[in-house]
Formats: C-alpha cells, structure tokens, sequence
C-alpha cells in the first residue's frame, strides 16, 4: 500500500469513527435454521400479515418472529426443473409477494387468498429481472424485451439492445417517479425508457462500457443512486440531466468514489441504504446527503456480521433488515430520535454499566463495570475516560456531585475517590470506622438537600460536608436502630427526610439530632414480609408520603409513610414477570422503572402500564440494577448492558399496536389439512373460518401466532375448544393446540392473543368444527 493510500486509509478510519460516534447502533442478529439446519438466505420480503420470507436456493423460509416454516421451491413453481434455483423476491403495494427463478419462471402470491396464483402461465419467455411499483410489474427477458403487467394484460414496451442471456445480461431495474424505467447490464450500460416518448435513451456516465455490477435506486427526489464497481457512487439527477454526486457530497465524495455497492434500498424516511462488497453499509440521507457507516467489528457482537451486503428491506415496523454475504440477517430496530444513548466507553463497543450522573456542568458520567469512569460532554460530542488502568478498570457504583461542582464517585474494591472539577485531578478519600477498619466497597453516594454528602460502605454509613470533612459515621452494627450490612440507596422526601433502604435491614429513616449529628438515631419500619428485610436496591417518591421502592429481589412496593404500611405489587403480571431493577419518579403520578426485559412506565393514578423495549428504539432490554438518574431538565437515564439511555420522558409515545393473529398450521390424522380435506381447503390457514370431519378424522391440531413487531414477539395465548373443554389453557410460546379422538358434535376453537403477562385482550379468532357421526 503506497503512502497516499494509507492517508486515505487512515482518515476514513477516523471519518467513520466520528460518523459513528454516539450513534453507534446495536444490530440485532438471525441465523435461520430448520432442525439445527442453517439455510443461506439471499433476499427477504414481507407479507400483509407481518410475516419476513426468505429466499435461499431450493425455497423460502417463512419467520413469525418464533420459528420458520419451509416452502419448497416445487409448491412455488410445480413445473420448476430440479437444477433450478429462487431467484429474487419482492412485496408490492398490495402486499402480494412476487418470486422469480433463475431460469426466468415468475409468480405471485396472493396476500387475500393465500395461495400462488400462476399469472404468467402461458407466457413462454425467461425472465431475467423484475420490478413492482404503483400497482405494476415490469420485467425484462433474458433476451431483453421489456414488459409491463397492469390489470391483468401484459405489454411489451421495448428491447434492450444486446442482451443474450449469457454474458450481457440486465442486472437492474428501477422505476422514476413519472413511470420511467431504467435497466443496466453487466457490461456497462444504462438505458433510461420513456413512457410519455416511448423511446429508449442510453445515459452515458464514467461507468460506460466498463464490464462489470450496476445496481440502480430512484428516490423521491429525481435522483437515480448508481452504484458500480470502478467508479463508486454516483448520482444522477434526473430533471438536470447531469450527474450530481460531486455537488451532493462535496467533502464526503472521498467516501463513496471508491466503494464497490452491490445493494441498495430506499427506506420510508427517505434514507438510501447502501451496501458495500466488502466495505460495511452505508446509511444516506437522500435529500441532504448526510453519512452514517456501520461496519464489522470483531471485538463487538452487536456490529454487523459482515461488511458484505447482499440484499436490505424495511418491515411494516420500520426496522431495517440486512442479508450479509454469510445468510446471517441483521437488524437494525427502528431509531426513535427522542431516545439518547451513549454506549458507555470511548470504544466503539459497548459497555456494561453500573452508574450515571449528569453534571451540573452538563456532563454525563458513567460508571463502568470494570474499566473505570468515562465522562461525556453533550454540548462538544467529546468522551474521556478516567480511572481506568491497564488490566485494574474501577468499578464505579454511584456518582454525585457537591456543591462545589466537584464529583464523588463510589467504587467496588477501590473505596471512594472525588474529581475537584477546578484541578482536574482525583483523589482517594480513606472511609474507616471505629474499629479502623478500611472500606473497599462503596456501594452509594448521595447529595442530601443539606448539601451533605452520604456514603455508604461495607465498614460505614458516612456523612461528609462539601469540603470533605467527615461529619458523622455510623456504623450499622453498634448504632441505635440499625442492622443490616450496606447502604445500597437513599433519598430524601419533601421535608428533608433521608430515608435508606439498607441490605439486610429493609427501610430506615434518620432521625437527626440537630445539635450533635453523630448522636443522630435510626428508625427501622419492619415487615413480616422477609423480602423487605433483605433490601432495598432503588427507590424514590411519588406523592406525598408515598414511597416506591424495588426490593432486592427486584419486585415492587410501596410505602406510605403516614401509615407507616407497606403494600406490594406482585399482582401486576408486566412488574412480577422479571426483575425490576431501578426506579425514578417523573412526577408524582408517573414512575419509570427499568427491568431485565425493558423498561416500564405506570401510572399510579390510572394504574396504566406500558413496556417499552428495543423495538421502540431503546438499546436495549437488560438494565442494571440500582443504575438510574433524573436530571434537573427532568430527562431520566437508564443504565444497561450495552451502554445508557435517556430521554425527555414527556416525549415518549408507545406505538399503537396493529396485532394479526392468524392459524399457520392444520394437520388432521398428523397429516396437512389441505391433503386430507382438499374439497374444503385449498389455501393458506389463515382463510379458513370452519371445516368438517369425518368421525374417523377426530384428531387434530392447530398452530397459531400473533404478529405486530416481529422482532418482539411478546404475546401469551389463550385457547379452547368450546363444546369440548372447560376452561381455556394458556401458553406462552409459539400456539398450539391438540386434539385427540374428539367426540362427534359441533365445536368451536377460541384463540385469544393477550400482551405477555397481561389481561389485555388484543385479538381474537376463531374456526367452527364440524365432526360427524358416524354412519
């Protein structure tokens, strides 16, 4: 590599870097398999019930979000030949799904009656390629006619000179806003076709008769996306009549003159996606121009899996999926732009997260689960890292801030540390207690509305004033009214009362003596309920005299602190299903509260829950215990896995839900229905609203599913055979129902969808059964 290539090298290195910045997205990641079988996926589609079809060589892979159904490529084209593959697929307005094979055979699946409709039964020419839009399909042959199929009729408009087939083929078409088409071939031509004129033009550019790959994209604003391998990305505005990409990119030209894209896709944000031969995905604001690079990064498993992109659509919920080279599916979950994040680190990757605080000054600190401190400036877009040594990262546990505008910073093994703000330095503060025993785990620091700062240790509950002189220490085993082991969180109520949730102990409240602070008491507010006692991991206030808090086994309960009881909240399924893991009040009314499976906001006048998960664009669903903030703006912050999330909670909005729930399977005697009852189903189960048996047919099965956010399936279902059972049962995975040797009669099954662990109905469905008795 000579040296102008490593300049370039280097700075598109820190391009993408800076690109990626806080941006950095978590791709989420499918490998699809049949019975530990992988399949090679090349190309995906979505049908009108939510379903992502696959294409790999001898088929299609249908995914409901649980599991995959097989469709051969004989029940797609029953005349296909054997040596024949599935070539491209594509949804069109109305949902149908178009598929062609390698030797030019085409069809259509009706998304209405469920079944492929052969709608070029005699049409005797190979088609090459194919395109849907407004309602039309055009096609080329691997002669090169070019067709158009609208209301059943199919027009030929023209013949693309010089394609055999063989060695010159169409490689691309795409449709213009006024019905123009465009095609490229392999060895380096584009023709642009004129509806209005109907005349064909050649659109001579610096990829003219150069052989090799042109993909095509339009977009909505007259500009054809040319991707090619020699000369890179280039753009042509259509109304112009000229060439763009030097105007449009200015600086950034230098990104995209030299990749090799191979795939494109307009996305319903107006976003080109752009994927490389070996180079990563390129994300493209249409209209503005503006980059974002993702790119493979082996030190990170929620970076793409490759850096060759094949095939990139968009679901119904707006998540954007991409093929790579190796049949492995990356996602990336519809980015809600009211949600911040910051993955915790100056590294590209993620971090695991103990702890965040916002400055007074506007920065964001983050404590680390093993490589230190990192500080983040919002205002500049800088991140640093602090008390993280090579092979001996702190790990930071609770952050606060003095009055002074310096921070305070609790670390397991590694005892308490402050920044002076001004020196920019840090220093050690030694905690010991009366036994002079030394503190290693400061699992809590706190700024009370005294501006005194409460630490909490494995040897002492502290208090320090803002100039870190120690005020009182307490030690649990030999203070008056307290027990337990460690401080692990702490507020303070309307009146100034410090309340501390104590591992071991349960609930206190300090009773401060006003004129000698170290002969302050402690009250303990005991429960006969033992889940109390062993701790309390976050809390905070609602109304007055109400406390919330989340007890070590990560449930939630309130205390009233007029009526001195406590009442628990295990009777809310969404709360009790998994752990809560931290706490923060946005008024009175509404508490946000962070879980292994999301986060959750409930109001406690409405008693409404709603769950919020990576397919409302958080990060992600595993957050830490204890790892929550509030700042003066009223922003809330939630620590995770994978780095932190914030947001203005009066701008998030959950999607109404749009849930299908639909029959995918029936099989009578454990054979398909459409083989034993073919008189009375011939589509997709889906369709079917009732059917009868024969006595000796009385055994049978369903399976069933519910689909809105195919990467969240998160829905319980309900059944029962009305005439036959009792009570419904309920299951929490993938439907189904089974039936054996059923008495003659008249039946009904019932289905009911419900969001996992709640009472909300969201569908129904149900399917009439007839068996007869016998004769």
């Amino acid at each position: 590599m000579n040296l102008k290539n490593n300049i370039f090298f280097f700075a598109l290195l820190f391009v993408s870097v800076q690109f990626l910045g806080q941006r950095s997205i978590n791709f989420k990641h499918i490998v699809p398999k049949i019975k530990n079988s992988n399949f090679y996926i090349k190309q995906i589609a979505q049908d009108s019930l939510g379903n992502i079809w696959m294409t790999y060589a001898d088929g299609i892979l249908k995914y409901n979000g649980y599991g995959y159904q097989l469709i051969e490529k004989a029940k797609i084209f029953p005349r296909i030949s054997e040596n024949d593959q599935i070539n491209d697929i594509e949804t069109d307005d109305n949902k149908n799904i178009w598929i062609s094979s390698k030797n030019g055979l085409l069809t259509k699946y009706s998304s209405k009656k469920g079944k492929f409709i052969g709608v070029f039964k005699d049409f005797t020419e190979q088609i090459e390629i194919f395109k849907t839009k407004n309602n039309k399909a055009w096609f080329v042959t691997k002669t090169g006619q070019l067709y158009n199929y609208n209301n059943n009729k199919t027009e030929i408009f023209v013949t693309i000179p010089n394609i055999n087939g063989t060695d010159n083929i169409v490689q691309s078409i795409e449709i213009g806003n006024d019905n123009q088409v465009y095609v490229s071939t392999s060895k380096g031509k584009i023709y642009s076709y004129s509806n209005e004129t109907k005349s064909l033009n050649e659109l001579v550019g610096p990829y003219t008769d150069y052989p090799g790959p042109i993909v095509l994209q339009t977009d909505n604003y007259n500009k054809l996306w040319i991707g090619t391998e020699a000369f890179g990305l280039l753009i042509y505005d259509i109304k112009q009549d000229t060439f763009i990409q030097e105007s449009f990119f200015k600086e950034k030209i230098k990104l995209v003159k030299e990749e090799l894209f191979i795939s494109f896709f307009l996305d319903s944000e107006n976003n080109i996606w752009a994927g490389t031969d070996g180079d990563g995905l390129y994300k493209i604001k249409s209209k503005t121009g503006e980059i974002l690079i993702y790119e493979k990064d082996v030190a990170n498993n929620f970076s793409l899996s490759s850096n060759t992109i094949i095939d990139i659509n968009e679901d119904n919920h707006k998540n954007i999926w991409i093929v790579t080279n190796y049949g492995i599916l990356d996602i990336v979950p519809k980015i809600n732009t009211d949600l911040k994040y910051h993955n915790g680190s100056i590294n590209a990757g993620f971090t695991r997260t103990l702890s965040v605080y916002k400055s007074s000054t506007g920065k964001l600190w983050i404590g680390t689960d093993g490589v230190g401190l990192t500080q983040y400036d919002v205002k500049n877009d800088e991140t640093k890292s602090f008390l993280n040594k090579k092979n001996n990262g702190f790990y930071v546990q609770s952050i606060t801030e003095d009055i002074n505008k310096n921070i305070w910073v609790g670390t397991y093994k590694n005892g308490l540390w402050y920044y002076n703000t001004n020196l920019k330095k840090f220093t050690k503060i030694q905690i010991l207690n009366d036994k002079s025993q030394k503190a290693t785990d400061v699992r809590t620091v706190f700024t009370d509305s005294k501006n005194r700062i409460w630490v909490g240790s494995n040897v002492s509950f502290s208090i320090y004033n803002q100039n870190r002189s120690l005020l009182a220490s307490f030690n649990p085993k030999n203070t008056i009214g307290l027990m337990g082991s460690i401080l692990e969180s702490i507020t303070e109520d309307e009146n100034g009362n410090i309340w501390l949730g104590i591992l071991g102990g349960g609930l206190f409240r300090f009773n401060e003596n006003k004129s000698n602070i170290k002969k302050s008491t402690f009250t303990n507010y005991s429960s006969d309920d033992k889940e109390i006692v062993n701790g309390i991991r976050s809390m905070c206030f609602g109304k007055q005299n109400e406390l919330w808090f989340i007890s070590n086994l990560g449930n939630l309960f309130l205390f009233n602190t007029t009526s001195k009881t406590y009442k628990n909240y295990n009777s809310i399924k969404s709360l009790n299903t998994y752990p809560l893991s931290a706490i923060v009040s946005q008024n009175q009314n509404n508490l946000w509260i962070s879980s292994s499976n999301g986060i959750h906001h409930y109001n406690t006048e409405t008693q409404n829950l709603k769950t919020y998960s990576t397919t409302d664009g958080f990060q992600n669903n595993n957050y830490r215990a204890r790892n929550s903030f509030k700042d003066r703006e009223g922003f809330i912050y939630f620590g995770s896995n994978e780095g932190i999330n914030y947001f203005d909670p009066t701008k998030i909005k959950k999607e109404k839900s749009d849930v299908k729930l639909f029959i995918n399977e029936i099989n009578v005697l454990n054979k398909p229905a459409k083989e034993i009852l073919k008189n009375q189903i011939s589509s997709e189960p889906f369709n079917v609203k009732d059917f009868f048996l024969e006595n000796d047919q009385s055994s049978f099965s369903f399976k069933f599913s519910a689909i809105d956010n195919i990467l969240n399936p998160n829905f319980s279902y309900s059944y029962r055979l009305n005439g036959f059972d009792k009570e419904w049962k309920t299951i929490y995975t993938e439907g189904e129902a089974s039936y054996t040797n059923i008495p003659p009669g008249n039946y009904t099954l019932e289905i009911m969808a419900n969001e996992m662990n709640s009472n909300l109905l969201i569908s129904k469905k149900e399917v009439k059964i007839t068996i007869n008795k016998p004769i």
